[in-house]
Parts: structure tokens; C-alpha cells; sequence
């Protein structure tokens, strides 16, 4: 095994699904704050709108990161099985 196949396999065993987890609470954000203007919304306090944020925010996060996690962990699968088929 040559050293950047093994350089990406530690980097993929590594992988923590933070930029993953990123990208997708923007985009849960988003979609919340997209829906807010287009739908006439019921009126919530400011607490209220708060905790439905930080709620929304949260599942985005941890939502991105499994799929991060899993993703990486599919990608070092694929590239094991492949350097074992040229065995």
C-alpha cells in the first residue's frame, strides 16, 4: 500500500463529521427561515422562536454529522475493498 492511500485511509478513519454537521444546520437554518417568510407564521414569543431555533439548529448538526461519519466510514469501505481487489 502506497503512502497517500494510506494517508487517505487515516484521514477517513478519522473523520468527525463536523464540516458535514456545518453545512446542513446552515441548511436546516435556512429551510426554517425560508419557510418563516413564505408561510404566514403563528405569532411564539421571542423564547419561544428561540428554542424552536436552537431545536432546528441542533437536529441540522447532528443530522450532518452522522451523515458525515457515515459517508467517510462508506469512502475508506470502497477504498480497502478496492487496494484489495489489486492484491
Amino acid at each position: 500500500m502506497d503512502d497517500d492511500t494510506r494517508h487517505r485511509l487515516s484521514k477517513l478513519r478519522s473523520e468527525c463529521g463536523c464540516r458535514a454537521g456545518a453545512i446542513t444546520m446552515l441548511l436546516f437554518l435556512g429551510a426554517y427561515a425560508l419557510s418563516m417568510m413564505w408561510m404566514a407564521p403563528t405569532p411564539h414569543t421571542r423564547r419561544e422562536q428561540l428554542v424552536l431555533i436552537g431545536c432546528i439548529a441542533l437536529a441540522g448538526a447532528l443530522t450532518g454529522k452522522a451523515l458525515g461519519v457515515l459517508w467517510a466510514r462508506y469512502r475508506y469501505w470502497v477504498l480497502v475493498r478496492r487496494h484489495e481487489s489489486r492484491i
